[in-house]
């Protein structure tokens, strides 16, 4: 049996440009990580919905998560997302 040492650090709200960290054999992405303002980056726990999200990738994006550590990595596990429009982002 595999033991993780999973923990939740929090409630976050967080919007930035949705790009692609990992990808299948074919070319699709597998892991996706939010690129922020203020040049952090928070990669995005797997097994949420990248099938949808993927659909926004290199676009700006608004999440809702909790920010959790799995074996000492940080990762996003999201809650709700939504896309946002042009002249909408406010930093």
């Amino acid at each position: 049996m595999i033991h993780t040492n999973k923990k939740s650090l929090g409630h976050i709200s967080i919007s930035g440009i949705l790009t692609p960290c990992e990808w299948d054999l074919q070319g699709n992405p597998i892991e996706l990580k939010l690129c922020t303002p203020g040049e952090i980056d928070y990669v995005l726990l797997p097994g949420n919905d990248i099938k949808k999200m993927s659909k926004y990738v290199r676009q700006t994006v608004s999440i809702i998560g909790v920010l959790t550590t799995v074996d000492g990595n940080e990762f996003v596990k999201v809650k709700s997302f939504k896309p946002i429009k042009q002249g909408e982002y406010n930093e």
